[in-house]
């Protein structure tokens, strides 16, 4: 009995074009939306401000330099209102303070002075993974610049992983999913519409 229902309500779903198009169309285009919505365009373009306290030659390298990482995008501002404000507006993700006399400290610092320089780092708590994205770059790029050298090299080694995309393997979930979110309901209405009418 529950295969004759079966077999009945599929040949009945394939009598229907519209709901073959509903079927077959809707995964489809969801599977192109969500991919639109949520799919990657590339590398990640990280805005940050920089303000820079100390103006001198060594400030405007160190700012240039990291401008210059990829992924990275500067924009330069004269206070700290101004940065707080394009922070809380989104604009940008963080916002780095450079202190006064930081050209000095790190002249001294090359000269083997003991000295440290702090600098000040504000970012959207919202987005910790970027953020900690961009501060491990500031961290790494600022000890390059110093020229400190830590006692320890890591060896590390990419491996290009590849998966053969087809559109097998693109389409078939989410037609899958779809065809019985659709065919269950429209199943139990026709059982329910059967035992109605006898």
């Amino acid at each position: 009995m529950i295969l004759a229902l079966t077999s009945r309500n599929i040949k009945e779903i394939f009598r229907n074009r519209m709901r073959i198009g509903f079927l077959l169309g809707m995964p489809i285009a969801f599977m192109l939306i969500f991919n639109v919505a949520f799919g990657s365009s590339g590398e990640e373009i990280i805005n940050v401000g920089i303000i820079d306290l100390d103006n001198s030659e060594i400030s405007a390298t160190y700012i240039e330099n990291l401008g210059n990482i990829s992924g990275i995008n500067i924009i330069s501002y004269d206070n700290e209102e101004n940065a707080l404000k394009d922070l809380k507006d989104g604009n940008i993700l963080a916002y780095m303070t450079i202190p006064e006399h930081f050209g000095e400290n790190m002249m001294l610092i090359w000269n083997n002075s003991n000295l440290e320089i702090d600098l000040k780092i504000k970012y959207d708590e919202t987005l910790p993974n970027t953020a900690s994205k961009f501060i491990s770059i500031v961290t790494s790029y600022t000890l390059q610049f110093s020229r400190v050298s830590i006692p320890l090299r890591i060896d590390s080694e990419p491996i290009n992983i590849s998966y053969e995309k087809n559109l097998v393997n693109f389409f078939a979930p989410g037609i899958v999913i779809f065809g019985l979110m659709v065919l269950i309901p429209t199943a139990g209405g026709m059982i329910t519409h059967d035992k109605e009418k006898g």
